[in-house]
């Protein structure tokens, strides 16, 4: 956004260490970097926002309503709102044999031992596709559009070297990694 001359930078983010690499990157931009819960008003202002974006993060939420309530607050009116997160099918699904391990209508809080390339466990909510649906409307949002990213033409003659690792070539190549999905509020709430 920064690249896009925006006007001004906001961020909120749940980790310490994502505010401090966010503040080092944007350094001449000034940005104005908050850490906590997404789900807590936090007194961001309101209905002053052209358009929010959440990058692979609504998904740590772990009051969904609360926060698709609050990201309309902060949107001037017809702002937009885009968020990407982890495809709910590609969560439950292992191997470049696509092994689905856990019901897709299973929802709440899924722990992984050993998360991405790192060893550190994780805690986050899962949720299936028409929950962020479902949630986004009442809050408010009129769905513009839904992608779900197939894996690039640089990428599909490319050899996967680690089949067995959570994100990989072969199980992107079968299933969706992320949803994106681009709203636009439609109404005061």
């Amino acid at each position: 956004m920064a690249d896009q001359h925006a006007a001004e930078l906001w961020g909120v983010d749940l980790s310490e260490n994502q505010i401090k690499t966010a503040k080092e990157i944007l350094q001449r931009e000034n940005p104005n970097l908050l850490c906590a819960p997404m789900e807590e008003d936090i007194g961001l202002p309101k209905g002053y926002f052209d358009i929010v974006f959440s990058i692979y993060a609504l998904g740590w939420s772990t009051n969904l309503a609360q926060t698709l309530r609050l990201i309309h607050s902060y949107l001037k009116p017809n702002g937009s709102f885009v968020f990407s997160w982890e495809h709910p099918f590609y969560l439950r699904a292992n191997s470049d044999q696509l092994i689905v391990d856990q019901s897709y209508h299973d929802e709440g809080q899924r722990r992984f031992d050993s998360f991405k390339i790192e060893d550190n466990p994780v805690v986050f909510q899962q949720r299936k596709l028409s929950s962020y649906i479902n949630e986004l409307v009442p809050a408010g949002f009129i769905i513009e559009r839904i992608e779900e990213p197939e894996v690039s033409n640089e990428l599909k003659d490319v050899v996967d070297q680690t089949p067995e690792r959570y994100y990989s070539l072969s199980k992107a190549r079968m299933i969706p990694t992320t949803i994106i999905i681009k709203a636009r509020k439609c109404c005061p709430n």
